[in-house]
């Protein structure tokens, strides 16, 4: 119950990027990411980062989903949620559909 109030408002709502497709009809994706050291992706999302950035990988990969990135990282750092920004990026190129802006929290101020 607590998703059919808070969440499904959301995915049903007209994307963020302004697309009028049905958002509701589509696949949901949400992506939580940091970034590691040098603006490096952590081990766990590695495979997906390399998927996403190859030649090869279809122009419409994403065409059939919703989606939206929550990007973790600290403002002290030169690369500041470098993986969710890339993440987000790439995701919309491949055909997906954005359901909310890209959200980067900071550990460093606390928002």
């Amino acid at each position: 119950n607590d998703f059919k109030k808070k969440c499904l408002p959301i995915w049903e709502s007209p994307p963020a990027d302004g697309n009028t497709t049905n958002a509701a009809k589509k696949h949901g994706i949400l992506v939580i990411t940091s970034t590691t050291g040098n603006a490096d992706p952590p081990e766990n999302i590695s495979r997906f980062i390399r998927y996403l950035k190859r030649r090869t990988t279809s122009p419409q990969t994403f065409s059939n989903c919703s989606y939206a990135v929550l990007g973790l990282g600290d403002t002290n750092y030169d690369s500041f949620c470098a993986t969710a920004k890339l993440v987000d990026r790439k995701i919309g190129e491949l055909g997906g559909s954005r359901v909310k802006k890209l959200v980067c929290a900071d550990e460093g101020t606390g928002t």
